[in-house]
C-alpha cells in the first residue's frame, strides 16, 4: 500500500465549512451501522463499525435454553456485532493514497475517484474537504483527545 497523500471528507458546504474551522462531528458505531443496514446508504454507513464479518461454511447455532437448533446454514456470511462499541465514537473520513491520485504538478493533485460513486454514497454532498497534512491532522485530533 503506498503513502496516504491527503484525507477528504464529502459532506454539505455548511457542515464542511465547520470541519475547515476546526469542528469535528462524532457519532457513534452504532448509528453508522444503522444507516447502512436500514437506509441502506454506503459510504455515510458501515455495517461493519464495531462489527466483524465472518464467513462460515457450515455452521449450526443452538439455545442454551431450549437445546434446539436455533439456526443453520452452508457458505454465508455472519455479522456479529459487539455491544461495548455501539456508543464507541467515530469520526469518518476517507484516506486517499498514492495509487487513488494523479499529480498534474507540484501542487495540483486530480483524485481518481467516480462522480456517481461519490453521489451514491453521500448525496447529499455538495464540496469535498480536502487535509493536506494527515499525519498533522491526526496528530491534532489525538493531542486533543489526550488533552494537550
Amino acid at each position: 500500500m503506498s503513502e496516504i497523500v491527503f484525507l477528504i471528507k464529502f459532506g454539505e458546504r455548511q457542515f464542511m465549512e465547520r470541519f475547515a474551522n476546526g469542528h469535528l462531528y462524532f457519532s457513534n458505531a452504532l448509528k453508522f451501522r444503522e444507516i447502512e443496514n436500514n437506509l441502506m446508504i454506503k459510504g455515510q454507513g458501515d455495517k461493519l463499525e464495531g462489527a466483524s464479518k465472518i464467513y462460515v461454511t457450515d455452521f449450526k447455532a443452538t439455545s442454551h435454553e431450549s437445546n434446539g437448533n436455533v439456526i443453520s446454514g452452508k457458505n454465508i456470511n455472519l455479522y456479529a456485532n459487539y455491544a461495548p462499541a455501539n456508543k464507541l465514537a467515530v469520526f469518518c473520513i476517507m484516506c486517499c493514497y498514492g495509487n487513488d491520485c494523479i499529480r498534474i504538478d507540484e501542487n495540483i493533485v486530480r483524485i481518481k475517484l467516480r462522480d456517481d460513486v461519490i453521489k451514491d454514497h453521500f448525496p447529499k454532498a455538495d464540496v469535498g474537504a480536502v487535509v493536506l497534512n494527515p499525519q498533522r491532522f491526526i496528530t491534532n485530533v489525538e493531542g486533543f483527545f489526550n488533552g494537550e
